[in-house]
């Protein structure tokens, strides 16, 4: 059952085009994995199902959802993964503006300059 699942979600192609979206031969990827070519080439054809703890290796690697790497999720995913606590709560600050806008497009508010001035701060930290 599971891998028809995986099948129907193409898994394989979604494999091979997030490793060459890395500029990876299946070799460094099957080295960083711990896994054969070969294994990697059969995940690419669908010919084997990844075991979790490779899906999971795989999602961190690729910085995308297992959901999104099973084909199981279209939402766009921000992850803020490897960043410091100070820079993830900027990051939620400017989601929350844009879904909830402070300004009148005419004007910044106060609350937009004050993440724009946190954001320059991120960036130019030395």
């Amino acid at each position: 059952m599971l891998k028809e699942v995986i099948r129907m979600y193409n898994l394989g192609a979604r494999l091979a085009a997030l490793r060459k979206q890395k500029g990876w031969t299946q070799k460094q990827l099957a080295q960083y994995l711990y896994k054969s070519t070969s294994a990697i080439s059969s995940y690419e054809r669908n010919n084997q199902t990844p075991p979790a703890d490779v899906l999971i290796c795989l999602a961190d690697l690729y910085h995308v959802s297992i959901d999104g790497l099973l084909g199981l999720s279209h939402d766009d995913t921000i992850t803020t993964r490897g960043l410091s606590q100070k820079e993830k709560d900027t990051v939620l600050l400017l989601l929350d503006e844009f879904h909830n806008p402070s300004g009148d497009c005419d004007h910044l508010s106060q609350r937009q300059c004050e993440i724009i001035d946190a954001v320059l701060r991120l960036f130019t930290k030395h």
